[in-house]
């Protein structure tokens, strides 16, 4: 080999041994600050103590919050997700504000909730329906998850690593529930979480728990954010005046989330009846409908529907009408008054029927005058007092369902009686039934005629017999 050549290539591999060298202490000698390190309980826990009870003593504190909740009721499943931006100013003062901006999902049902907290009264908006209450700065706190939801004491298992400035801190094999969760836990199942601190501050929490509570076996996910903004502001509504005072302020939301689980419900029965009847014509009507759905191994739905009119000017002349809709193995068939008809409807329109029939009969909130609530042995009545232009919309109803069009004698009666209700369990606390009464008079020549519309819904959310009902004749 030449010998120029041969100290060439000696020469280059000296360079690149050299240079593969450097590169390899740089790597060596680089700082190892990102690298976890574990560290005992015993050093981890003061630094978390220490970093919640700073932020604890701070007036002004903003958070973010996303919740999965997981209810279990005889085998069905009902979810609800939230994100809630959660901010407070004047904490630990009689001057403490909130404001918490929250939308919540169930299925395919999402809620618009805006809460503020003011001189010990609530200003909430839901779906843009605008109303205030009575509050105390305490009731309104605990309506929402604490910045700091673990306490150490609870656990059995605390592990801790720090990488760089962040301190990540893991609690396990919880004892007994957080306190700050229902006190209506029957049987406890687990719980754990993990805290973040970061430059001795707490920045992130994440929890987890599964309870029994009222026979519902349940498992919530959440997750806090806490935010690096002291500069908060919260002011009391400009338009207070348009914010409609109730005496129950969740009464709104109650409403919502009672159509959420409707919509969701996948196992389920219902029954229907309404009664109209229009004085100055002598004609009344009376529907019932029975629904029910249930999923099994592949969904399946049916409607009967019974109508009966009846017109005492012509010497009490009855007709009915008679109707059977069932979706059955991706069939959908309709029976009315005896004459069987397949049609091709799909299964989304026929849960699209069957939801709208569900929800029906669910007050929205912009038609709430007033509210409260009262607990039985039976559970929790809402008694809602509507608005005048719910009464419009009844009358307008009434008409449409006698006579297929607007009635303009109809328009011209003035309401006696209006009211609504949703019942929802004691237990579960999902709607069992709802109803609406509508009474109104109308005087022509001396004489006063009446008109009036009464509607009742009952619900089974997880039926039992919604199978059996659906397949009969089968």
């Amino acid at each position: 080999m030449d010998k120029k050549l041969r100290n060439a290539i000696i020469i280059s591999c000296a360079i690149a041994i050299t240079t593969a060298a450097v590169v390899i202490s740089a790597f060596v000698s680089r700082p190892t600050a990102q690298q976890s390190i574990p560290i005992s309980f015993d050093s981890a826990l003061p630094l978390y103590e220490e970093a919640v009870q700073s932020l604890r003593e701070q007036a002004n504190v903003s958070m973010t919050v996303s919740q999965t909740k997981a209810v279990s009721i005889n085998g069905d499943t009902f979810s609800e997700d939230s994100i809630q931006d959660i901010r407070y100013t004047g904490l630990g003062t009689e001057k403490m504000r909130g404001r918490v901006d929250e939308k919540l999902t169930i299925g395919a049902h999402t809620v618009s909730i805006q809460e503020i907290y003011a001189e010990n009264t609530g200003y909430f908006t839901v779906q843009e329906a605008a109303f205030q209450g009575s509050m105390t700065a305490q009731a309104y706190q605990n309506r929402y998850v604490p910045c700091a939801p673990i306490t150490p004491s609870l656990y059995k298992t605390i592990t801790a690593t720090k990488t760089g400035d962040t301190t990540v801190i893991t609690f396990s094999d919880a004892t007994a529930p957080e306190n700050w969760l229902t006190a209506e836990i029957e049987q406890f199942h687990s719980a754990g979480g993990t805290v973040h601190l970061n430059n001795g501050n707490l920045s992130r929490s994440e929890f987890d728990v599964a309870y029994t509570k009222n026979g519902m076996q349940i498992h919530q996910h959440i997750v806090i954010q806490i935010n690096n903004d002291s500069r908060i502001k919260i002011d009391i509504p400009e338009d207070s005046d348009k914010y409609t005072k109730i005496q129950y302020l969740d009464a709104p939301k109650e409403l919502e989330i009672a159509c959420g689980y409707l919509m969701i419900a996948d196992t389920i029965s219902a029954s229907y009846t309404n009664k109209t009847s229009h004085q100055a014509y002598g004609d009344s009507r009376t529907e019932k409908i029975a629904l029910n759905v249930h999923k099994g191994d592949k969904w399946a739905a049916r409607i009967d529907t019974n109508i009966v009119l009846t017109n005492k000017g012509l010497g009490d002349t009855v007709s009915k009408v008679s109707q059977t809709e069932t979706f059955i193995d991706d069939k959908y068939v309709v029976t009315l008054d005896g004459v069987t008809e397949e049609l091709s409807i799909n299964e989304t329109t026929m849960k699209t029927l069957c939801r709208d029939q569900l929800v029906g009969t669910i007050l929205l909130p912009q038609y709430i005058k007033d509210a409260k609530i009262t607990e039985s042995e039976k559970g929790f009545h809402i008694q809602i007092t509507p608005t005048e232009s719910f009464a419009d919309m009844i009358r307008t109803d009434i008409s449409q369902r006698l006579y297929q069009e607007s009635d303009e004698i109809s328009k011209k009666y003035k309401t006696s009686k209006l009211t609504y209700y949703l019942d929802l369990d004691l237990k579960t606390r999902m709607p069992i039934a709802s109803g609406i009464a509508y009474a109104g008079t109308y005087k022509k020549d001396g004489i006063t005629y009446t008109m009036s519309s009464d509607t009742v819904q009952s619900y089974d959310i997880v039926s039992a017999t919604a199978h059996d009902a659906i397949h009969k004749g089968k």
